[in-house]
This record gives structure tokens, sequence and C-alpha cells, in this order.
């Protein structure tokens, strides 16, 4: 008998393929295609072998992952009913195999599955333009099949956790190099067309080819290719797939995905179908005006659904470009079809009538487990309890973002990759970080931790930048400066960046199950009574002393006193008198968020001296309703 061996399986370029995106669709579909190649890797183990590592099948052998499940019964049946719409499984595996096993049929299985995703994307959009390009299938061809870099290790014992790690350094796939004019999302790849922008006869025939592609009216609806966009055959992949994927995969998946605008908007959107029923109809029937303004998938958000089903005539309402409840966004021509101007002035002027404005801002959310190498090297003879722990956080992902009325972009393993309205994104994390703890409580010994990053973004700001910024703020800041199983958050406005705070989960939570300091400190700031004192002067006075502070005292509060320094202040900006002992109070509350702390190599958490206002200036902005920092 042959003996048994191990295999490590990973498939990339990750960053390249999810995070070279645009559009909140594009990194869904980036994320979910990668975790469905990755499931035909395992499918093909398991037809001689079995997955170690994630858990992934239950008891008696039964499909426990329910991407892996319908691939299974696509594989044998050659559909599914009812297939999951989000990714639940990781780029990489580790698997016990026969001796005989040849890691080349999990590469074929990849190759065969993404060619089946890119014919379908071939034979739906572009195959009725080609004629207009200039070498399109080759173009096409060169791309899709060079595009993945698969690595694999066979190991004879499976205590190697590292040896993938290792074999990746080898760096033995080589992206092709491409001519011509570069895709807008993915620079280093030639756009689809062919030709060459700088000179003129092919700068025209260029337009004429995207031209024709974007008016493929009973295929692509006005919106899905922007005027501005060239794409490769990778983007185009991920920008379309959502439109054929029966075809493409053997299940239908949502054809549209919430947009940064409408995930601002969401409990607006709620307040104003439940107050102004009335306004909210009157206001969808003028916009239905507009071609294809109704192409937002309301059905994803809870709140949203439960109204739809409760009052149906709200659906039109519900389902709307959520860009039609920003007039700074109506004004915007190159957003919208030709000749709607008159419409969408109109639609300006109605957005008037409602009794408030929706916030501009939105929440993302990122969370990666702490340290996951090193916990299965030390923990080597457990790998089966970390993986079920793994498998039972990333199966409750999904269903804890709804309850905050967010959407799951991804959830494989220990990564999580979620948008959410600005309120609740705090308590989204702050649950999201309990449920991960809680799936290794009954696990004793292992001690997993999970660090996150939290931007609070303006819906124009580029989706690709703050994707970026985030994986930067988690690896460098939580877990870098913070001593991981830390949050960090950062508001950034149109311009950028405005304040970034940071803390381990010790420092905001004080226990399992109370609210962040900054919560609280938000639920006083917005309290009519309390919040009084804490004026946009407060506020202005506050980061004028911290400066003084750094600049006499480094900001070290040694010598100084702060609580009486700041007491004086917030007295004399209250319209009411309060006793100095209750403004003390109040002080010292706010102060917890402005001393930095750090966790140390030994858990211990050790808070500085010195201060930092952005602390502060963060749970004032979530109380002021995003309109000041």
């Amino acid at each position: 008998m042959t003996k048994e061996r191990y295999l490590h399986f990973t498939l990339g370029p990750v960053q390249s393929f999810v995070g070279q995106a645009r559009r909140t669709r594009d990194y869904w579909a980036g994320s979910f295609i990668l975790a469905y190649l990755t499931g035909h890797a395992m499918a093909a183990v398991l037809e001689k072998g079995k997955i170690i590592y994630p858990s992934v099948m239950g008891e008696g052998g039964t499909d426990k992952d329910p991407l892996l499940a319908a691939i299974m019964e696509v594989k044998e049946k050659g559909r599914c009913q009812a297939g999951p719409r989000i990714a639940t499984l990781p780029n990489r595996f580790m698997a016990q195999v026969p001796g005989d096993f040849q890691p080349a049929d999990c590469a074929a299985a990849v190759k065969e599955a993404w060619g089946r995703i890119a014919a379908a994307v071939w034979d739906g959009f572009i195959a009725p333009v080609e004629g207009l390009g200039q070498g399109v299938r080759e173009i096409w061809d060169r791309q899709v099949k060079n595009f993945w870099d698969i690595s694999w290790v066979l190991a004879d014992t499976d205590k190697e956790v590292d040896i993938l790690d290792r074999r990746k350094n080898w760096r033995s796939h080589v992206p092709t190099v491409e001519p011509g004019d570069k895709c807008t999302l993915l620079g280093n790849y030639q756009e689809l067309s062919g030709f060459v922008r700088v000179r003129p006869k092919e700068r025209e025939r260029q337009d004429e080819f995207w031209q024709c592609l974007r008016g493929l009216r009973d295929r692509l609806a006005w919106y899905e290719l922007r005027p501005d966009e060239r794409l490769c055959a990778i983007s185009l992949i991920k920008r379309l797939f959502p439109r054929v994927s029966v075809e493409a995969i053997g299940w239908p998946v949502e054809e549209s995905f919430p947009s940064t605008t409408m995930m601002a908007a969401v409990h607006w959107m709620e307040k104003i179908a439940t107050t102004e029923t009335e306004l909210a109809i009157t206001f969808a029937q003028e916009a239905l005006r507009i071609p294809d303004v109704r192409r937002q998938s309301y059905r994803q958000i809870p709140s949203l659904a439960r109204i739809a089903r409760d009052t149906p005539q709200l659906a039109d309402f519900l389902s709307l470009e959520a860009n039609c409840f920003y007039p700074s966004v109506l004004e915007n021509d190159n957003i919208w079809p030709s000749n709607t101007r008159e419409i969408r002035e109109k639609l300006s002027k109605m957005l008037g009538d409602f009794s408030h404005t929706p916030s501009p801002f939105y929440a993302l959310l990122l969370m990666d487990g702490d340290q996951m190498g090193k916990l299965l090297r030390d923990y080597i003879d457990r790998r089966d309890e970390i993986s079920a722990a793994l498998n039972q956080f990333a199966h409750r992902v999904d269903a804890l973002v709804q309850e905050a009325d967010g959407v799951t972009i991804y959830a494989g393993g220990d990564d999580v990759f979620a948008l959410a309205p600005l309120e609740g994104a705090l308590s989204l994390a702050a649950v999201l970080h309990e449920a991960y703890i809680e799936s290794f409580q009954n696990r004793a010994g292992i001690p997993a931790t999970i660090s996150g990053a939290l931007i609070f973004a303006h819906f124009n700001a580029p989706l690709r930048r703050l994707f970026q910024e985030a994986h930067r703020l988690l690896d460098e800041v939580a877990k870098g400066q913070k001593g991981r199983d830390s949050l960090v958050v950062t508001v950034w406005k149109t311009g950028g960046p405005v304040l970034t705070w940071a803390a381990p989960w010790g420092v905001l939570r004080e226990k399992s199950g109370t609210k962040t300091i900054i919560e609280e400190l938000r639920e006083d700031l917005s309290d009519p009574e309390k919040g009084k004192g804490y004026s946009s002067s407060f506020f202005y006075n506050m980061r004028h002393r911290f400066s003084v502070l750094e600049k006499e005292h480094g900001l070290d509060t040694k010598g100084v006193d702060p609580v009486k320094l700041l007491t004086a202040e917030y007295l004399k900006s209250r319209e009411r008198e309060v006793t100095v002992e209750v403004a003390e109070e109040r002080i010292k509350k706010l102060l917890r968020a402005c001393y930095p702390a750090r966790r140390a190599e030994d858990g211990e958490i050790k808070k500085e001296k010195r201060l930092q206002v952005d602390g502060a200036l963060l749970a004032r902005f979530l109380a002021a309703n995003w309109e000041e920092v």
C-alpha cells in the first residue's frame, strides 16, 4: 500500500484579483470566484483523500461548507437550486491524500472551473463585439489562461505547517508582459479592445468598441460599465460574472450588490419608508422615469426587506439607485444617462420635502485572526479543534452582519470583509470579536484572538484606496502598534482620513457584553442634557489644549491635571450649571478614550500617560450624526 502524504495547496494572486476593484460587486465577485475555484481543488481531493484544514466536512462525510456542498451537487446533478451567495472557503488548504495522488488534478480542476466562468462571460458579452476590436480573442485567451498562480507541496508529515510558505518564495509564476493600453482597474493588463489610444484613428475605434459593449441593451444596463472604464478580461469577468452565473457555476447569484452609497443611506431609507411613506412612493414614481434606475438589491438588507414584505408598494423606492438620494450626486452629469437632467433637478427639489437627509458615511470592516500560523504550529496536535473553531466562526459571520443591516463580502476561516451602515458598525465589530473568542472557548488552552480595522468612509472615497488602507491599518496599527487583539478606527472624508484611533479590545470593552467606551461616549454626547457641555467650541478648545500640552509636556500628563483643565473648559461651555463633581465625572469618562494603550507580548495591557484627542473626536463624530469631527 502506498504511504499517504500531505498536500498543501494555495491559489492566488489574492490582492490583484480581489483588491483591484472599484465597486462593491467587484469585491464580492472576486472573493466569491476565488473561493469557488479553491472549492473545486478541494473537490478533486475528496475523490481520493480528505481535507484536514480548514474544516469543511461534517459527521459521516456529509458536506459541511455550503459552497463546497453546492460545488459537489453541481458535479453530481449538473445544477444547484439554491447555492450560497458569499465566499466561505479560504484560498489555501491542507489535505491527506494517497501516495500516488497527483496535485496536478487540483490545478486542472481549478482551470476547468475558471474556463467555464470565462466562457460564459465571453459568450454572453464579448463575442457580439469581438469583430470591433483588434486581436480581442488573443488578448482574452492570454489573460485568462495565464492569470492564476497555483502552488502546492506534498509532504511526508503533517507537522510542516509552513512548508507552503517556503514553496511560495520560489515565485515560479511569472505574469505575462502585457502590451498596449492598460486596464483602468488592473493596471498591468491590456484593455480588451486591443487599440492604442494615442493613435487618433485607433482612439476612435477603441471608443466604438467600448460604446458598443456598453450598448448591449439586452445584456447590459447602462451603469454596469462606466464611460471611462476600459477593462481587461480579468476585470470584465469579475464585473459581469453575476449576470451569467447559472451558465458559469450552476446556480443563480444576486446580479446586484448594495453599493457604498446605499450602505450610507440604509437607515435613512428605513426611516423615510416607515414615517413618510406617501412621499417615498411619490419620489420613486418620479425617479423611475430614469432608465434602469431600479437596480439596488434591498433583499440583502434585512430591515428594508421586511418593509417591502409589509408594504409592497414601497418596493420601488427601496430598490432605487441610492445616488437618487443625494443632491450633489444628482447634479453629476457624468454618472447618469443623457437627457435626464430635468428629472434629476426635480428629484433634488423633492428631497427637500423629506424631514431629514441621509448620512454620506458608511462603514467598511476588515477582521483577521491573530498569528494563525503560529497558533497552528504551537497547537499542531489540536489542529482539528482550531479548524472546527474557525468553521464555527465563519458560518456565524453573515447572520451577525445581517443583524446590523450590513452585507458580507467574504467570511472564510479567520478573515472577514463586510460593509455596514454607520450606525451600529462599532457594535458589529464587537459582536464579531466576541463570536470569534467564543468559537475557541470550548477548546481550553487555545489562546486565539482577532483584530479589526473599521473605516467610517464617505461614499465618494475610492473603495480600492479604502480597502488598501484597511489592510495597512489592520497589519501595522491593530496588530503591530497595538499588539494584536485590537481594533483600529479611521474616519475618512472626501479629502482623506481626518482621525485614527486604536485600542486593544480589553480597553474598548471592560468585560464581555458591555458597550465599547466609544459607544458609551457617543450616547453621552447625544444626550440632550449631558451633551450640552460638549459643544463644537469645547472640542476645538480641547484639541488646542492638547496641542499646548504636547509642546510643553510632550502630551505627558505628568505635572498637569487634564481633568481639572478640561472640567473648567466644560463648565465654561455649558448653558446650564452643573456641579464640579458631575463635570469631573463626565470629563473622566471622556478621557478614558484619550489615553493610548497597547498589548504587551505577555498579554498585559499597558496604558500610556500621554493624551491623544482622537478617541474623543471619534465619539463626537458619531454623536454629531457625521456632521462634525
